[in-house]
């Protein structure tokens, strides 16, 4: 019985602690004009050699929560810390589902373009940082 109770004990201190482990954040490797997915604080390495791209923060994410209905749809606004040929920039972007062209920016000899970022917000639900997933493209100029 004491064994049955060790056991069951052991296992469960397992459990909780595999649930607490943070995210594997190593590096991601994209290629130029296709789109790729970060998660928050993920850095992506591009197969061209010269350019790293971090989802540093999600500073600000007003879109209006679902099912609410909203005056305005919202903007979600991310940073992103890029290398680029041994310089360092940090850049802003922003997201609108309606815009019909995306937030980019220009970096080097790259553009990188803002393309998703989910979840959406739910009424009533409040989205953690490290929950947060943002689709890029960068492409060479």
């Amino acid at each position: 019985m004491k064994k049955s109770i060790l056991f069951t004990s052991s296992l469960i201190v397992l459990l909780l602690m595999a649930c607490n482990e943070k995210k594997d954040h190593s590096p991601i490797e994209f290629q130029p004009g296709v789109s790729f997915d970060l998660s928050y604080k993920d850095t992506g390495n591009c197969n061209c050699g010269d350019l790293s791209v971090t989802f540093a923060d999600v500073l600000e994410d007003s879109r209006c929560p679902v099912p609410a209905t909203c005056f305005w749809e919202g903007e979600a606004r991310v940073q992103l810390d890029i290398q680029a040929a041994n310089e360092s920039q940090s850049i802003e972007l922003l997201f609108q589902a309606s815009r019909s062209s995306f937030d980019r920016d220009t970096v080097g000899n790259y553009v990188i373009s803002l393309l998703q970022v989910s979840p959406h917000p739910r009424e009533g639900q409040t989205i953690e940082k490290q929950d947060y997933d943002i689709r890029l493209m960068v492409e060479e100029l």
